[in-house]
């Protein structure tokens, strides 16, 4: 049972640290991502849908994004969502086909907040590895089938796999941060 533990957590901390990258993909950078807007909730057709659902998302001219939606009658439903987003702080421009935003280059001290925003990210995420580790350890701790010696040995697994988790976390965020700087 213990080892189910071990592999629930090295699975749950996988999952943890993909959801923090794709939280990196959606800090605007000065650098024009699908990433940045694809999941804006859009109200469309009496339900509320992330962007991807209702339109495509592409990059034109590194510093430009082009949203076309499927159906231009949603065209209006995107543009007050972007403009509703007041984190994204973008202007978009309808031009009765689709949405460009242009993403402005970053002042000094945006680029310092999303660094902070960046480490944010990086602790939430320290704490669902510490959460995971707490759950496996419980489920090996009340396993009556391991001898004190296992609990002892599935315990340092364990261990090591969160540190590796922890320095991996760390890692991301640190070149994130570097790449925010970057001017």
């Amino acid at each position: 049972m213990s080892y189910k533990a071990i592999e629930d957590f090295s699975q749950s901390a996988r999952k943890t640290i993909d959801f923090l990258l794709a939280e990196f993909g959606g800090l605007q950078v000065g650098i024009a991502s699908p990433a940045l807007v694809e999941n804006i909730m859009v109200d469309s057709y009496g339900s509320s849908q992330p962007l991807k659902s209702v339109a495509s998302v592409g990059v034109e001219g590194g510093t430009t994004l082009l949203i076309s939606p499927w159906d231009k009658g949603l065209l209006k439903a995107i543009e007050k969502a972007i403009i509703d987003d007041t984190s994204l702080g973008l202007s978009p421009q309808n031009d009765g086909v689709g949405i460009r935003l242009n993403i402005p280059p970053l002042t000094k001290e945006r680029r310092q907040e999303l660094t902070k925003v960046a480490s944010k990210y990086g602790e939430e995420s320290k704490v669902k590895i510490r959460k995971a580790r707490q759950n496996a350890m419980d489920i090996i701790k009340s396993d009556d089938d391991l001898s004190e010696d296992m609990q002892k040995s599935e315990e340092k697994n364990l261990q090591d796999l969160v540190t590796k988790a922890n320095k991996e976390i760390e890692t991301s965020v640190k070149e994130k941060q570097a790449s925010i700087l970057k001017v």
